[in-house]
């Protein structure tokens, strides 16, 4: 099964707060009775509704976020650029370009991992409506069942 997890987040900059969503991708798979196996894809990154609708908050995700991979990348360390290039290497990772997201109509920012490393959640409850599960790496997760209708 695949399914997004999808988290609000808040962006300061120094001209405001911009509210977005950020969005991995996973698929999940039974293992046993009480273990999930999961793996991560990849996910996005963009601008919430809120600031979507509102002009002046549009242009300060724009300024905020315009050219911020290749700034980034100017800026690298040899050493951070050569730790860059080995995990993308190793997970066949895509990040993300600032060119995509200058075409993207949404401003969204995406990347994709082709080799992605296996967790697992333990699934600790389970009823109807919620699962908590605890992961291979100590998080704990509460999952709410939601329907969507169309």
């Amino acid at each position: 099964m695949t399914y997004p997890i999808i988290s609000n987040i808040t962006i300061s900059t120094p001209d405001g707060d911009l509210e977005g969503i950020m969005e991995v991708d996973g698929t999940i798979w039974p293992e046993s009775y009480s273990r999930l196996t999961v793996m991560f894809n990849g996910g996005s990154l963009m601008p919430a509704p809120s600031v979507v609708n509102q002009d002046l908050l549009m242009r300060l995700w724009n300024d905020t976020f315009k050219n911020a991979y290749s700034n980034a990348d100017m800026n690298r360390s040899f050493i951070s650029k050569m730790k860059r290039w080995a995990v993308h290497s190793l997970l066949k990772l895509t990040p993300p370009t600032d060119t995509e997201a200058e075409l993207q109509q949404d401003c969204r920012f995406w990347y994709t991992i082709d080799n992605s490393p296996h967790g697992y959640l333990d699934i600790l409850y389970l009823d109807q409506d919620l699962r908590i599960s605890k992961g291979n790496r100590g998080t704990y997760i509460i999952h709410e069942k939601i329907i969507i209708e169309n």
